[in-house]
């Protein structure tokens, strides 16, 4: 059809394209609605954890505590086996000297975040950041400690041990049967 006012310029395109790059560039990823903390207290059953990790990745991680309720946390896995088959080895930042108790602690944390490639939490006492993501065949933990000599305590939860090598290198082996 004719344009009847060919001297007016037309201002559709230009208005199309500027209205639907606004809604694109605004718009959220979809895993950012993931909420990894659902399911995570169990009455009768074994409760689902938070856990951080990339679809079909090695590398999973989770505070180890009771439930999604509890503030206290035990320490932080490597990795893990499974669901309901437990933790491999264990990591957990520490403020100040090691005691013989320091295994038996469980840490209050605050400021937690839980999103399903990142797990972020701070212990209330000692003001430690612990961070984790999780990467294809690793992960990658980040301690903040504000005040003291970083400490890291490591155990094993299943028949195995640690070797160190040099000052900033540690390497390990732990045992488990599968399903």
């Amino acid at each position: 059809m004719p344009d009847d006012h060919p001297s007016r310029p037309s201002f559709r395109p230009v208005l199309l394209a500027v209205l639907s790059g606004l809604f694109t560039a605004a718009a959220p990823a979809q895993v950012e609605h993931v909420d990894p903390t659902i399911g995570g207290v169990g009455v009768l059953l074994e409760p689902t954890r938070p856990t951080a990790h990339l679809p079909h990745s090695m590398v999973r991680v989770y505070p180890v505590r009771k439930d999604a309720l509890d503030d206290q946390i035990e320490s932080f896995p490597l990795t893990i086996i499974s669901h309901r088959l437990g933790e491999l080895f264990s990591i957990m930042p520490h403020a100040g000297a090691p005691d013989d108790g320091a295994w038996d602690r469980k840490y209050p944390t605050d400021q937690e975040t839980a999103r399903p490639y990142y797990h972020s939490t701070r212990l209330d006492g000692s003001h430690i950041r612990i961070e984790f993501t999780p990467m294809e065949r690793c992960g990658h933990f980040r301690f903040h400690f504000p005040s003291g000599g970083p400490v890291v305590l490591f155990s094993t939860r299943r028949p195995g041990g640690w070797t160190i090598e040099g000052d900033r290198s540690v390497s390990g082996v732990e045992n488990f049967n599968g399903m």
